[in-house]
């Protein structure tokens, strides 16, 4: 018990410890993931910054006016193709001079039709090659009819400016700060009133297309109040966005740490509850085996043991080469059967399984009236049966039997014991055989191990009282 609750306690150290070292990697794997995401932004705000500067120095590409309004004809050209754009099926027609296709182009199985729509001016219309752009819109009909131009030069830079938020904004991830305003933007919040009060009539669009206009009108020195608060509300836009990316990395790393600790918490718990559990076990399982160990032992001590055997007497010449065919016959590798001083031998081989080695089963039938113990009837036969029939082992005196049944190595409920440190007792024979092993071996060098263990066994067993004292005071 005291061993299973200190493996259940070094099991669960070992489980924290491990749980921690997680929590730990867990944390700094997410700490510089967020590292890295701030990084990213921070490279994505520069890229923006520099970006922005380029296109101050290039100059952007000039926005597009109506320069003049359709003439009647146009007008009805740019109808006809603002309905072709809407048919369902195929379509071709010239109106006046300006030729229409549309075509249906091959969609894949349960994916909504598409089209292809294609415009030709009359020879000599499209001067700037609008017409060559693809797919063909009514802003390229415009601009080869020459009603859309850019506008003028000296407009471009005002024109470029972007009505809210900069394009990259959208690229960003959602954010809470107010996007940066641009210089236009605080021209039309002043102006918007005025405008709206002095053309009462004109439509929302309208409105907004004349303070763009008004706005490229303005001079340097009548834009500068606008550029300034533009500027300003840039920086404020920088800080602030700076100051949020910041945030989040450190909300995002404080989140994963929490989540990888929880984890690891979790995780170490579990493990402890396994180990826990293991322990538990593997105590109930000593438990029982003590307590069958303890039974076992005194139903031993009730019945008392079995009295060893001993050679009675030595064979007779007859009996010898009985038990020679009987031990050659044992170590044959095919069938056989014989006859030796009335004795019957037979060695038959027992169908074994493909790829497992030949097995086979021996039987030794006395002549009638010499086996009167019956010791042939148990199986397998062996030579030791044998012997016991022809009345050579036989079960030692009553008064030698104690001595007899000591073990040949540790004591037989020693190997049911839970393992442990601790050598176990060896018998007087272990120390005999220790003394005896080499100079047996050397008489008898083609006897094979079991039958070396075989003779000092019996040679223990002819040992006078006398005899054996040394080695049993050893063993005590």
């Amino acid at each position: 018990a005291a061993r299973a609750e200190k493996e259940a306690e070094k099991a669960a150290a070992k489980a924290e410890a491990t749980a921690r070292k997680e929590a730990e990697k867990e944390a700094k794997k997410e700490a510089k993931k967020a590292e890295k995401a701030a990084a990213k932004e921070e490279k994505a705000a520069a890229k923006k910054t520099e970006k922005k500067e380029k296109k101050e120095k290039k100059g952007d590409k000039p926005k597009e006016v109506e320069v003049r309004k359709p003439t009647e004809e146009e007008a009805e050209v740019l109808a006809a193709v603002d309905k072709m754009k809407k048919a369902k099926e195929d379509h071709e027609s010239v109106v006046h001079g300006w030729k229409l296709k549309l075509k249906k182009r091959t969609s894949k199985e349960g994916k909504a039709d598409t089209f292809d729509m294609q415009v030709y001016a009359p020879k000599g219309k499209d001067t700037v090659g609008a017409l060559k752009k693809q797919p063909t819109s009514v802003l390229n009909v415009k601009r080869a009819m020459g009603i859309l131009a850019p506008a003028p030069p000296s407009a471009s830079a005002a024109a470029a400016e972007p009505d809210a938020s900069p394009p990259a904004e959208a690229e960003q991830p959602p954010s809470e700060v107010a996007p940066a305003r641009a210089a236009l933007y605080y021209y039309k919040r002043s102006k918007r009133s005025a405008i709206a009060e002095a053309n009462p009539e004109a439509a929302p669009a309208e409105l907004v297309q004349m303070m763009e206009q008004a706005f490229e009108a303005l001079s340097e020195e009548e834009r500068a109040p606008f550029e300034e608060k533009a500027a300003a509300d840039l920086t404020r836009y920088e800080e602030e966005i700076a100051a949020e990316s910041a945030a989040r990395a450190e909300k995002e790393a404080e989140k994963a740490a929490a989540k990888a600790e929880a984890t690891a918490r979790k995780e170490a718990e579990k493990e402890a509850k396994k180990e826990a559990k293991k322990a538990e076990k593997a105590a109930a399982k000593e438990e029982k085996a003590a307590a069958k160990k303890t039974e076992k032992k005194e139903k031993k001590e009730k019945k008392g043991d079995k009295p060893k055997e001993v050679e009675v007497r030595k064979p007779t010449e007859e009996e010898a080469e009985v038990l020679a065919a009987v031990d050659k016959m044992k170590k044959a590798k095919e069938d056989h059967e014989s006859v030796v001083h009335g004795w019957k031998l037979k060695l038959k081989k027992r169908t074994s399984k493909e790829g497992k080695a030949d097995t086979f089963d021996m039987q030794v039938y006395a002549p009638k009236g010499k086996d009167t113990v019956g010791a042939l009837k148990k199986q397998p036969t062996s030579v030791l049966n044998v012997k016991r029939a022809m009345g050579i082992l036989a079960p030692a005196p009553p008064s030698a039997s104690a001595a007899a049944a000591e073990p040949d190595a540790s004591p037989p409920a020693e190997a049911e014991q839970p393992p442990s440190e601790v050598a176990p007792a060896r018998a007087a024979l272990y120390y005999y055989k220790r003394s005896k092993r080499s100079a047996i071996a050397e008489a008898n060098p083609e006897a094979a191990p079991a039958e070396l263990v075989q003779m000092m066994e019996q040679a223990f067993e002819a040992l006078s009282e006398e005899e054996r004292a040394p080695f049993e005071e050893k063993a005590a």
